[in-house]
């Protein structure tokens, strides 16, 4: 199994660390680096060139690329010193990514998919910089539990800012036909980007997230 194949490949493998991603139980953030590991074990595997980088608000974290099997641990080592924290800039961490690049590859960006400023403006900086992006989105069902109508207060996990108002079921419901819709609509956007999309879930396992991939186009055997 390998990524699309292309001769001597680079692959730069980009991970969102901002605070919404380790919202709750922290399963996006675990799912995203597992995700992570299992992608640059096949491209070491096929003896491509892996980079890693974390994206922070304020730096970016990044693993020099990488070639062969044996690197497999170290890529493992930096993934675990990753701690999702403060705000979400994914524009301007890739715009780093893109300032110390010396070489165009293809981007793969793990992400929630939350963005305050549009996922789409980051995505915009790989295509301005001449990489091949992937926008592969991580979605958990229990974002919106079933028993979350009622008395509800919502909490921004990046800014701290409350919000509390009554949820009746019919407006829960109304919130997820949203939620489901911009995701329709970031596809569309991608879809007219020429960038490949796909939508996993966290809850899934790695085998299952990689068949998932593969169907999206991301991956072939």
């Amino acid at each position: 199994r390998q990524f699309e194949e292309q001769q001597d490949l680079s692959i730069s493998l980009l991970l969102d660390c901002s605070a919404s991603i380790g919202f709750g139980d922290g399963a996006k953030f675990f799912a995203a680096r597992r995700l992570a590991l299992a992608l640059a074990y096949l491209g070491l595997s096929g003896l491509d060139s892996v980079s890693v980088h974390g994206l922070f608000a304020d730096r970016v974290a990044t693993l020099p690329p990488l070639r062969g099997r044996g690197r497999y641990a170290a890529v493992l080592a930096f993934l675990d010193a990753l701690t999702p924290n403060g705000p979400t800039e994914l524009a301007r961490a890739l715009s780093r990514v893109a300032e110390r690049s010396r070489r165009r590859s293809l981007a793969v960006l793990i992400t929630d998919g939350y963005d305050p400023r549009g996922i789409e403006r980051a995505v915009d900086v790989l295509v301005g910089a001449r990489f091949e992006p992937i926008l592969i989105e991580l979605e958990d069902a229990g974002d919106l539990k079933p028993d979350a109508s009622g008395e509800v207060v919502l909490v921004d996990v990046e800014t701290r800012e409350e919000r509390g108002f009554l949820l009746t079921p019919g407006e829960l419901a109304a919130l997820r036909e949203k939620a489901e819709a911009r995701r329709q609509e970031r596809a569309r956007r991608m879809r007219a980007r020429g960038v490949r999309y796909a939508r996993v879930s966290v809850r899934e396992s790695v085998p299952g997230i990689l068949r998932t991939l593969e169907s999206a186009g991301v991956l072939q055997r």
